[in-house]
């Protein structure tokens, strides 16, 4: 089995023709994501607070299917849908250690009402998703550089693969020698420019 799994590999070499067929098949997959995302955005907000489509008249008011969405997201999906629902759903917001979102909880009951009618008028437009929303309310923000961070993936990195490994990483990665020489003495640079 092995053999013919090499032998896949070698004849399934990329080319341009290959890699554009799977940008085209990521970008299907993008357009399928988004449109589910932006449907299951009202229809879970619908489902969940408004009307559960039993005839009941109200919503499941239960937190489990908005969770159940966001654990199956992408990364920055599910970033979004955080966003989105903290602002939309009256859910008590569970943390982790690091008070960084795990799930959303309990019915919170003194915001319930108003959040209710705020999601009925926002379901009302039918134009209204996750995506509208967002772009109107979410601005991205790129996180700036943390050289310790890098410090600390390098020193894991050693421990784990060894030196001559990780520097093999760093420069295949587009890291100069007089790139590490710049991390290494900041203050020359400093120096250089005053």
């Amino acid at each position: 089995m092995q053999c013919c799994m090499n032998f896949w590999s070698i004849e399934m070499k990329a080319t341009i023709e290959t890699i554009g067929l799977k940008i085209a098949d990521l970008g299907n997959a993008e357009r399928i994501t988004k449109a589910l995302l932006s449907e299951l955005s009202r229809e879970v907000l619908e489902v969940v607070l408004i009307d559960e489509g039993k005839d009941t008249g109200k919503g499941t008011e239960d937190s489990r299917t908005i969770n159940e969405l966001i654990n199956v997201l992408t990364p920055v999906n599910k970033r979004a849908a955080i966003v989105f629902f903290k602002h939309l759903s009256p859910f008590l917001v569970a943390t982790n250690e690091a008070g960084e979102f795990a799930a959303f909880g309990k019915k919170d009951k003194k915001n319930w009402e108003a959040k209710l009618e705020e999601v009925k008028e926002f379901i009302a437009d039918p134009h209204n998703n996750i995506w509208s929303w967002a772009e109107r309310n979410i601005e991205v923000e790129q996180k700036p550089f943390d050289v310790k961070k890098v410090t600390k993936t390098i020193e894991n990195s050693i421990k784990k693969a060894g030196m001559k490994a990780t520097l093999e990483a760093v420069f295949a990665g587009g890291l100069t020698l007089e790139n590490i020489l710049e991390i290494m003495n900041p203050e020359e640079e400093e120096q250089e420019q005053n």
